[in-house]
């Protein structure tokens, strides 16, 4: 008889992969499949009616599919989170990064998740999607709308606002000269147009924040600011954070048959947990005080924090760019800044800082030949 209280969660009624090589077997297995509607999203019957739109959406996501329809649905928008896209976009997304830090030193600091970490993830997600006139804060209102009925799908007020910023997303996209060229490459439908375009601004604007914001955390923290003009040391304080401290902590699986994991006899239909952490996803955990500060010799292999595997996270390779530049930006104009108060976010799936208050100087004025 399985042990159930090894890796059954019995409030929630699922089974949790915890350890990191399991997790990492877990992912990789085709028989925990990702459509996870059903098992994980827990909206009363009626509710679940009133917000079939939102629902039939987030089924279309390609996170949330398996085996051709996940790859096909993927390979419409790979090239836009391609090496020769990355190269092709890199000078303007410097640019958005040096004037976004600038700004926010000119106005004198203060919180660094608003005035930096989210407003380089929305610059350069509207970037890269089509939409660079949209208002900062619109966008990281209806990602995190989304993350929030995610995060409770029980929650019929929360799929009430998830729902409504869902519309807009699509209006937005749907009515963006710029927008058109990703609008039509996503699908050959508005309804999958939807489901891939609002994924890739969901995920490209929260969790990448969530990086931004701690690794700022972390160089502050362990005095590496300085250093960080040089990229190759900002890109490794950026692979140290996600060893520690990934953004998302956990992904939702089902069982597609009966099967083994991790010593537990899970049940075709049973709802699955995987760690990101290689800890408990319940387990509430503070980041360290100091973290250790040392260069990562292993860097992109010794973590999970963008998944494995066939579902392994499309834009990580933008996101650790994104989070590397800004690191040396902010090395670049305001070296001396200082870490003030600072709070962490208390949702177990998106996790990050609520708040990161910096001390800055005067922005450093560089004389150009």
């Amino acid at each position: 008889m399985t042990d159930r209280t090894k890796c059954y969660l019995h409030g929630l009624g699922t089974w949790i992969v915890s350890d990191a090589a399991s997790a990492r077997a877990a992912l990789a297995d085709p028989r925990l499949s990702s459509q996870v509607l059903q098992t994980s999203f827990h909206l009363p019957a009626a509710a679940r009616e009133e917000y079939a739109d939102l629902l039939n959406i987030l089924g279309r996501w390609f996170v949330m599919r398996d085996g051709t329809e996940h790859r096909s649905a993927r390979s419409r928008v790979g090239s836009l989170f391609a090496p020769a896209r990355l190269r092709k976009i890199h000078g303007a997304l410097e640019d958005v990064i040096r004037k976004s830090v600038e700004e926010y030193v000119l106005g004198g600091g203060g919180d660094a998740v608003r005035g930096v970490a989210n407003v380089v993830s929305a610059r350069t997600i509207a970037l890269l999607v089509g939409l660079p006139n949209t208002d900062v804060s619109e966008l990281h209102r209806w990602a995190r709308a989304i993350a929030d009925f995610v995060a409770a799908s029980y929650r019929a007020n929360l799929a009430k606002a998830a729902q409504e910023a869902m519309r807009e997303i699509g209006e937005a996209l749907a009515g963006s000269v710029t927008a058109r060229d990703v609008w039509q490459q996503a699908a050959d439908n508005d309804e999958e147009r939807l489901a891939t375009c609002s994924m890739l601004l969901f995920g490209g604007l929260e969790t990448t924040s969530s990086l931004i914001g701690m690794s700022i955390w972390y160089a502050l923290q362990n005095g590496l600011l300085p250093r960080l003009v040089k990229l190759d040391e900002a890109e490794d304080v950026v692979e140290r954070t996600l060893s520690f401290r990934p953004p998302l902590g956990h992904v939702a699986r089902a069982a597609a048959t009966d099967l083994e994991v991790d010593g537990c006899l899970i049940p075709a239909g049973d709802p699955v947990l995987v760690s990101l952490t290689g800890v408990d996803p319940m387990t509430v955990t503070s980041p360290p005080h100091l973290a250790p500060a040392h260069v990562v010799t292993d860097r992109r292999i010794g973590h999970l924090a963008f998944g494995f595997g066939a579902h392994y996270c499309i834009g990580a390779a933008l996101t650790r760019l994104e989070a590397s530049l800004t690191l040396r930006q902010l090395a670049l104009s305001c070296p001396e800044a200082k870490l003030g108060p600072f709070s962490w976010s208390k949702n177990r799936t998106y996790r990050g800082l609520s708040e990161l208050t910096l001390r800055v100087s005067p922005p450093i004025v560089r004389e150009t030949a």
